[in-house]
């Protein structure tokens, strides 16, 4: 509606007037005018500026509009009174292209080219909808008709009115705009028209009822245009235009399009030209006739028709007069609207664009309303009218920031796994062009930053920028940017506020995301940095966005180069006084995730003169308060103090690099001060603390030590055990302390005078917290545990720093009594009990997928149990070795031991979190607090003889668990002998053997680089330890993932993780080969038995544990078998090795269940296939990282057959394509090797016989079969027990028969390869041997099987048996016959009472009966009868 607050009756009812005839003729004077050739053309004599015409359309939220908006819960039609009830289509960006036909050939303007006369008649103006201030009084407008010309239109109207006529949304191409009308959102937007009320044409189809045929034809007509009629808006504006004008637009459209899109558009115009010319050509002949014979009789009713048309208009503005003054409030809108539809005043919306799409699955899930919400608001971030805009992008901010917080909930439901992850099924959900939309968006926000429609745009666009890449980056690189957020009890939060550590476990972006390819820019777009490019190209628009969706952040630095557009950003909002915090929370957010995926990100952010001194500036500045009186006001906004502080945490955690700017780091120090000074406790302090703790890590500001703990100490003394700044403190205190050891062994430190006098500056903290411990460490909560621990850590930092060395000899101010009464009292608290059981409760688990997480307590009580144990194991440490503390150390350790042995034995089911990725900050607060243990126990190892097996299974399996970062500890596990003895049962003796040692300590010295970082941000070995180098980061990784050592840049692998079954890989390692003669051949070979002895017998010492750990137990047999299996195929002289034979044979019988006696073992054969496919995956991406290619290419093909995998669907028998090939190439090396040396051993024949048994795929069957078809009788194992070869068989065929219980069929395949084992040999099988035997089994079995089932069957199996000596015949068919006959149905039991008696054979019948059984010579007489001998008829 117009604005007409103030208006008389008179004035509106003149406003929405209906033109009448004689105004209608003064247009058609117009238009007559406007046909003169445009050569001769007048220019207009008034004509309004555009800039003023788009300053007025396009005002921002809360500016004087140029038009009254009445807001509806539909989107209004759009009708001029030339298209009634016309159709809408769909049309794109190319349908714009009529304007191609004013160019020639030759791209030059055609002076001649024929413009269409057709009228354009004025909108009928309906008041619930826009309507613009007229120019001048209707009295003047008409006078200025008759004389003058029209003043011209702007462009932008004219563009306005060309698409409410189409009513054609375009949908290809970026930006494209998408101006559909709107669906359940609120109409803010340009004039519409509609058509007369249903009523109207009612009473005009009455006077017109005798030519109805002919007015239907007028309005299908009008109903489906012509090509003509829709460029009638294009013609009308080059009528208005001179040739100058027409010239300027003609390069205008030059300068933007390419010569192929002008070629391309003026090529359509012509064919939609000449269709149209055609079609109207067809419609005027077909008509002619008919419209001759009907014009009499229209020219009588025509008068009448024009008379009842103004009076029904008239009425219809009274009506609309009286509803709408009735308008007082937004409510008074819908009323009316609603109200106005009743009557026939208002035309129904039209439904959206979104609406056509009436099933969009994820899955077999409907889109639901909520997300066609979503797509609706999507569509109104496109659109040209500002107000739309602002809508759409509130409401979208609004769905994605729930969608942000719903997910975010369920991951902390699920403990933040790894495993769960949503963004998939997400990606094929939300509109395809939305994070393009959000990112053009940001750049008119920053346009339009001075009007206030503007400044809340922008706002509003950076949160859902923040929302969406928080929805679609990988969830270990969310960044929880304050702890007030719903991501306060995040991993990576707590690890650094409840488990007091500042190194950042977030894994590298190489890992989460799939390869990417760097691209130079070009000079056009590093000059334009700043602003996102995204030309008309669909395909350019829907790359980005599929790309932003695969990985956000790096397409947001590289493709939409966001760093240069917040800053332009926070350039605009320095002009405010103040700044919303959720604007801060945003810009903060979408920086610290930047950072976490690329270090050089995190560089170019801190370096970058605008955006830190911004922040700094603006955020930690104290607040200026207007009233004197407010005294319980905070000094400082948290709102906006906490996200800069944790974006600053994010940023000095990358390297050492960042942290020592002068801006924003050094220079912000006194401001932390400042922050700490204030009296209440905030939040913010604590966060001021962490920051100043990751500083002094690097050494950066030790200048303000003193300063730090003049302020911060006497504080200490005052605070409360709930206090959560005095555990920090404490934290930052034991940082100071570990910094200034190394003071004590170097001289002529001027530089670091304020570190050497921390150690006295600190003596009345240390000496309060001796004192209070007592009293903390019997508290119950949570906060007594947090303050104990960091107590501890604190009492050991200054302990290890005061002490006496060969240059310093000072008093200790703390004494051994003193020491020793903490330990005693901590000892005999239930805090030291209950802290190790969260710890020990994930101890003797190979894997972290074996780890029940049906866990009690919470992720902050876990991780401050883990701190707890750390800090006192550390603590104890440092006195655990000297005389005084043997009753202690025996008191200690059999609390401990007894918890080892609890968890060590707890019975072990299956995978109760398969799948389930522990998060990498769980992973190691767990780690360092089982390390802690281990190290305490190892290092006072006299008298732990009893428990070393113990000991080694809980090494052995924190080795396993072990991650990037951890390989100081993998080091020190490896360095510990009496976890690696090897005993002997017979003479009780214990061996040395450091080869399996020395094997891994090689390994490590080869990642050097990583080994060093790893001590120093565990050990702090940068500050106490021999040329380790300084801390560069405090990163996981070394220089993010950049200090790799040559061989590891070959391998692209590092060291760790080990995995669960690290020992069972050593077995199957590949050993490198040299020329034969060379001097090294020996070496290797024999470095390699050696190691191989090694690990075999302890493997075998652990299996045969009197109660087997929970170590051995998480690991299937089945991955067991496919690893002792390699060691059959490594070089023979290892597998000759007698200990290897018999070690192997030993571990053989126990892990295959001959032991035990376990014969149906369903798993076996899927976990020793599992293991199989396993391996070979490592092998091909180690052979993939080790060719001299495009790395980057073959990464990606890498990658596209990971995806292949992980998508492709299971065969019958339940494998992929890829496991069966990988158990088939498994197999062949086997069969080649035993072909070659392998026979002559039983314990590779063992492993054979494996690959016979019925859970075994078919295919593989069959291989070893056919491949050993010569040499089967080696299959037999001279001197073999009973006992074993019954075992093996029955492995080997399936129990029962099919068709008389539930046991299943053998495959044709193997029954047609075991027949024809058994013919046509150059040596015939014995009727003991192992092939004759099972060949013999599985065939009678299978015969018996055929009689109960079907004929088909039975000739089946006749034609197997053709071509069978008579004797092999009667030994299958009296072994069928026993069948049937025993009630235990057991093949194997049958085969060994027939075939193992001699007695029983055909040859050693008489005469008759070997005649009667020749079954060569009469088939079809000895078929029947013992067909008819199975089924029971005789």
């Amino acid at each position: 509606m117009a604005n007409t607050e103030g208006l008389s009756d008179e004035a509106m009812s003149s406003l929405l007037a209906m033109p009448s005839s004689e105004q209608e003729k003064l247009q058609r004077q117009h238009r007559n005018v406007a046909a003169v050739p445009i050569g001769r053309m007048k220019p207009p004599s008034f004509r309004r500026s555009l800039a003023r015409r788009q300053q007025m359309m396009e005002l921002g939220d809360g500016e004087t509009p140029a038009a009254k908006v009445i807001r509806s819960s539909q989107a209004p039609k759009v009708f001029s009174s030339s298209s009634k009830n016309e159709s809408y289509g769909e049309a794109g960006v190319a349908e714009r292209g009529d304007l191609g036909q004013i160019f020639n050939d030759d791209g030059n303007i055609d002076e001649h080219n024929e413009i269409s006369n057709s009228a354009i008649h004025k909108p009928v103006i309906m008041s619930e909808y826009i309507s613009e201030r007229p120019i001048g009084a209707p009295d003047d407008h008409n006078k200025s008709c008759s004389s003058t010309t029209m003043p011209r239109e702007s462009r932008f109207k004219q563009r306005n009115r060309y698409y409410d006529e189409l009513r054609a949304p375009t949908e290809g191409g970026f930006p494209s705009l998408d101006i559909a009308p709107l669906g359940t959102f609120t109409r803010k937007g340009r004039a519409s028209r509609v058509n007369p009320s249903p009523n109207t044409h009612d009473k005009i189809e009455g006077i017109k009822s005798e030519k109805n045929h002919s007015s239907k034809e007028i309005e299908a007509k009008e109903k489906f245009p012509t090509f003509i009629d829709l460029g009638m808006a294009s013609n009308s504006m080059l009528a208005n235009m001179s040739l100058e004008e027409i010239r300027e637009g003609v390069e205008e459209v030059q300068s933007i399009l390419s010569i192929k899109s002008i070629e391309f558009l003026k090529k359509r115009g012509r064919e939609k030209l000449a269709k149209s010319k055609v079609s109207s050509a067809r419609g005027r002949s077909q008509h002619t006739d008919r419209d001759v014979s009907i014009s009499n009789d229209r020219i009588g009713t025509k008068h009448e028709g024009i008379q009842l048309e103004e009076k029904i208009a008239q009425e219809r503005k009274e009506k609309i007069s009286e509803l709408l003054s009735s308008v007082r409030t937004p409510d008074d809108m819908d009323r009316v609207y609603n109200e106005a539809l009743q009557m026939g005043l208002a035309a129904e919306l039209p439904s959206s664009a979104v609406d056509t799409i009436t099933e969009v699955t994820c899955g077999e899930v409907a889109m639901s309303d909520r997300m066609k919400n979503l797509h609706i608001a999507t569509c109104l971030l496109r659109s040209t009218v500002p107000r739309q805009r602002l809508l759409g992008a509130k409401r979208v901010c609004e769905i994605l920031e729930e969608d942000a917080a719903e997910l975010a909930a369920r991951r902390r439901k699920h403990t933040y796994s790894g495993s769960y992850d949503e963004r998939e099924p997400m990606r094929s959900i939300y509109p395809r062009l939305l994070p393009v939309a959000a990112r053009c968006l940001l750049d008119e926000s920053i346009a339009t930053y001075q009007t206030t429609g503007g400044r809340i745009l922008l706002s509003t666009v950076l949160r859902c920028i923040h929302a969406l890449v928080t929805l679609f980056v990988h969830p270990y690189h969310v960044a929880m940017i304050s702890s007030e957020a719903h991501g306060c009890d995040d991993p990576f939060i707590l690890y650094q506020t409840c488990f007091m550590c500042d190194v950042s476990h977030v894994p590298p972006g190489t890992e989460m995301y799939p390869p990417i390819q760097i691209r130079p820019l070009d000079d056009a777009v590093e000059n334009k940095a700043t602003c996102y490019r995204a030309d008309s190209s669909a395909a350019t628009a829907e790359s980005d966005s599929k790309a932003f969706y695969s990985d956000p952040a790096w397409t947001l630095l590289s493709r939409m180069r966001i760093v240069p557009c917040l800053s332009d950003a926070l350039r605009c909002l320095s002009t405010e006084s103040a700044i919303s915090a959720e604007t801060i929370r945003s810009i903060c957010g979408i920086l610290a995730m930047l950072s976490l995926r690329s270090q050089g990100a995190a560089g170019a952010i801190a370096r970058h003169k605008d955006i830190l001194p911004f922040l700094v500036s603006y955020c930690l500045s104290p607040k200026i308060s207007s009233r004197s009186d407010d005294m319980e006001d905070e000094l400082f906004n948290s709102g906006v103090a906490l996200p800069a502080l944790s974006l600053l945490c994010h940023l000095a955690r990358q390297s050492r690099d960042i942290a020592e700017l002068e801006m924003p780091f050094q220079s912000i120090i006194p401001e932390l001060l400042a922050i700490l000074c204030v009296e209440a406790e905030s939040e913010i302090q604590s966060w001021s603390v962490i920051l100043l703790r990751i500083l002094l890590r690097y050494g950066v500001g030790v200048e303000h030590v003193q300063s730090l703990i003049m302020m911060a100490a006497p504080r200490l003394e005052m605070m409360r055990p709930e206090s959560d700044l005095g555990a920090h403190y404490l934290t930052l205190f034991a940082i100071i302390c570990d910094a200034a050891k190394p003071l004590q062994q170097i001289q002529n430190h001027q530089a670091d005078e304020c570190l050497a006098m921390s150690g006295a500056w600190l003596s009345s903290s240390v000496t309060n917290c001796f004192t209070s411990y007592h009293k903390v460490v019997n508290g119950c909560s949570k906060y007594h545990t947090r303050l104990a621990s960091a107590q501890l850590r604190f009492m050991a930092s200054y302990i290890s720093s005061a002490a006496p060395t060969e240059r310093s000899h000072v008093v200790p101010i703390v004494s051994n009594e003193a020491c020793f009464e903490v330990m005693n009292a901590t000892l005999e608290s239930n805090m030291l009990e209950n802290a190790l059981a969260i710890v020990l409760r994930v101890s003797f688990n190979a894997t972290w997928d074996t780890i029940d997480d049906s866990k009690t307590q919470s992720l902050e009580d876990e991780a401050i149990g883990c701190l707890f144990v750390s800090a006192y194991m550390n603590f104890v440490k440092l006195f655990v070795k000297q005389d005084a503390s043997e009753f202690f150390r025996a008191k200690l350790f059999t609390k401990i031991i007894n918890l080892l042995e609890q968890f060590a034995e707890r019975n072990h089911w299956s995978i109760t979190s398969k799948g389930k990725k522990f998060h990498p900050a769980r992973q190691s607060w767990l780690v360092e607090a089982e390390f802690s243990v281990l190290r305490m126990l190892c290092e006072a190892s006299s008298g732990l003889d009893s428990i070393r097996l113990l000991l080694s299974t809980f090494a052995f399996s924190l080795a396993g668990r072990l991650n990037i970062g951890h390989e100081a500890m993998a080091e020190f596990i490896f360095h510990q002998d009496n976890l690696f003895q090897l005993g002997n049962k017979i003479d009780r003796t214990e061996t040395r053997a450091t080869s399996l040692q020395t094997f891994f300590q090689t390994e490590l010295s080869d990642h050097v680089l990583q080994l060093d970082h790893s001590s120093n941000i565990l050990f702090l070995t940068d500050l106490c330890g021999p040329n380790k180098g300084p801390l560069n980061s405090l990163r996981c990784y070394a220089e993010y993932c950049l200090g790799r050592s040559n061989n590891d840049a070959e391998g692209g692998r590092f060291f760790l993780p080990l995995g669960g079954i690290w020992m069972w890989n050593v077995l199957s390692s590949t050993i490198p080969s040299q020329p034969c003669g060379s001097t090294g051949t020996t070496t290797v070979d024999q470095v390699s038995l050696v190691v191989v002895s090694h690990t075999l017998r302890l493997l075998l010492q652990l299996e045969a544990m009197p109660n087997a750990s929970c170590y051995m137990t998480s690991i299937k047999n089945g991955a067991k078998l496919y690893h002792a299996a390699n060691v059959c195929l490594l070089p023979e002289n290892i597998l000759g090795d007698g200990v290897i034979r018999s070690s192997l044979d030993l571990l053989f019988k126990r892990v295959s269940g001959f032991d035990s006696g376990t014969l149906n073992d369903s798993f076996l054969a899927n976990d020793f296939i599992k293991a199989c496919f396993d391996h070979s995956r490592i092998s091909k991406e180690s052979t993939k990282y080790s060719s001299k290619g495009d790395l980057n290419a073959q990464s990606q093909t890498a990658q596209k057959l990971y995806d292949l995998l992980d998508n492709e669907q299971p065969l019958s028998d339940g494998y992929s394509k890829d496991e069966l090939k990988a158990l088939d190439d498994f197999v062949d090396d086997m069969c080649d090797a035993y072909i070659e040396y392998g026979g002559q051993y039983s314990i590779f024949t063992n492993f054979i016989r494996l690959f016979l048994g019925h859970d075994f795929p078919a295919k593989a069957t069959t291989t070893v079969l056919t491949r050993l078809n010569p040499i089967l009788n080696l299959l037999t194992i001279e001197e073999e027990e009973r006992e074993s070869q019954l075992f093996y068989l029955s492995r080997s065929v399936s129990s029962g028969v099919w068709g008389l219980d539930s046991s299943r069929r053998d495959p044709s395949s193997n029954l047609d390869s075991f027949s024809s084992s058994l013919k046509k040999r150059e040596k015939n099988l014995s009727r003991n041997d192992y092939a004759y035997l099972l060949a013999v089994a599985v065939l009678s079995r299978n015969l018996v099987s055929c009689s109960r089932r079907c004929e088909c069957g039975l000739e089946a199996m006749r034609n197997r048996l053709t071509g069978l000596s008579d004797a092999i015949f009667y030994d299958i068919i009296q072994v069928s016959l026993k069948i049937l006959a025993s009630g235990t149905r057991d093949p194997i039991m049958c085969v060994f009472d027939t075939c193992m008696d001699s007695n029983k054979g055909l040859l050693v019948q008489d005469g008759d009966t070997q005649n009667v059984w020749r079954w060569n010579s009469n088939g079809g007489a000895v078929w029947d009868r013992v067909v008819n001998s199975l089924k029971g008829d005789t």
